[in-house]
């Protein structure tokens, strides 16, 4: 279960927070604002991430299994090493192992 207040630090907008190997597994990050977040090693498998602004976020390492990555633009946010399964919701169109992400059987 997700760390709540590390939760609500993602809630909270402001740009380049460090929540890096935070417990955001299972939370509702809809439209967050995670704009230079550092988010590397961080849980966020079964997290929805959907219309979320990752605008150069650092989700190196992340765990991304079952997270919901829907309507988001993944352009300069790093991913290399995060964890992904077929669970996964990329935006359309987005390869994630050509970005350096590395797929896992669920």
């Amino acid at each position: 279960m997700a760390d709540q207040a590390a939760v609500e630090k993602a809630k909270s907008g402001a740009y380049g927070l460090d929540l890096s190997e935070a417990d955001l597994s299972g939370a509702d990050l809809r439209r967050a604002s995670l704009k230079l977040a550092d988010l590397s090693k961080a849980d966020l498998s079964e997290a929805n991430l959907s219309g979320a602004n990752l605008e150069k976020a650092n989700l190196s390492g992340a765990d991304l299994r079952g997270a919901v990555i829907f309507e988001v633009n993944l352009s300069w946010t790093d991913i290399t090493g995060a964890v992904y399964d077929d669970r996964t919701t990329w935006p359309k169109e987005f390869n994630p192992e050509t970005a350096g992400a590395v797929g896992k059987r669920s």
